[in-house]
């Protein structure tokens, strides 16, 4: 059933683009087509490049600095946190055990 569903709705979408192909190709002239085929692509691939120029410029011109300043005082502040968490697990768990062992060592020795 979900086959049936799934091919129905593949072969209603291909005849939905090919109708509005041919509407498109009736209502424009062939050379606005070709023009458009031609000529869009071109633009795109250049404005893409131009843009990416830019905000590469910008970064690297302005912004770099600040940031690789920033993000190295974060990782700094992130290992450090993790070294002091790290630490103090320690310390609570070797006081934790080490009192737990004392004191059944207490009640060893008062038997």
């Amino acid at each position: 059933m979900i086959e049936l569903v799934q091919i129905t709705t593949w072969l209603v979408s291909a005849i939905g683009s090919l109708f509005i192909i041919k509407v498109i190709l009736q209502l424009t002239p062939r050379r606005f087509l070709i023009w458009g085929i031609t000529v869009l692509p071109v633009t795109i691939i250049k404005s893409t490049y131009l843009l990416g120029y830019r905000i590469g410029s910008f970064y690297w011109g302005i912004l770099h600095r600040p940031l690789s300043w920033l993000t190295i005082r974060i990782m700094a502040v992130i290992v450090t946190i993790i070294i002091h968490s790290a630490k103090s697990i320690r310390n609570g768990l070797k006081s934790y055990i080490g009192n737990t062992v004392d004191s059944d060592r207490k009640i060893l020795t008062a038997q």
